[in-house]
């Protein structure tokens, strides 16, 4: 069972590579066609442009020819030519993000009202207590 360090590692890890391929995204002048732009919409919107069924190597050619003669600055630049950071933006099945998704399906109940009770030490007056704890109940339900 993961502790909570490695769960917000995870997520964090999970949470850089979204962001990262977000900024790609914006850089290579993808947009989503509805209004949101968020990193969640465009890190999507950059890993379908790669089209899922090409090789990562392929991926990684797509991605460059998206950034060619786009105004990324020195250090983007040296991001966009370093192909072992490209891979890990480019890949299909990141790892990152699969070790970020697996936290979904491997958390404890204990783990939950931890992070229940600690949600509401640092926010007293959020009303979302009991609906929190009833979908608590609910989810650790007996089948």
């Amino acid at each position: 069972m993961p502790q909570d360090e490695d769960v917000a590692d995870r997520i964090r890890l999970r949470n850089l590579l979204d962001h990262t391929q977000a900024w790609l995204a914006r850089k290579a002048g993808l947009v989503s066609t509805s209004e949101d732009q968020s990193t969640d919409v465009l890190s999507g919107l950059w890993r379908l442009s790669l089209e899922p069924e090409k090789s990562t190597w392929a991926r990684i050619q797509s991605a460059r020819n998206l950034l060619k003669g786009k105004d990324l600055g020195e250090v983007a630049q040296a991001f966009v030519d370093d192909t072992d950071a490209m891979q890990i933006v480019c890949e299909v099945r990141s790892r990152f993000r699969g070790r970020g998704n697996e936290i979904h399906r491997t958390l404890e109940l204990e783990q939950y009202k931890r992070s229940i009770d600690r949600f509401f030490e640092l926010n007293p007056y959020d009303d979302a207590q009991p609906f929190l704890l009833v979908m608590l109940d609910y989810t650790f339900a007996e089948p």
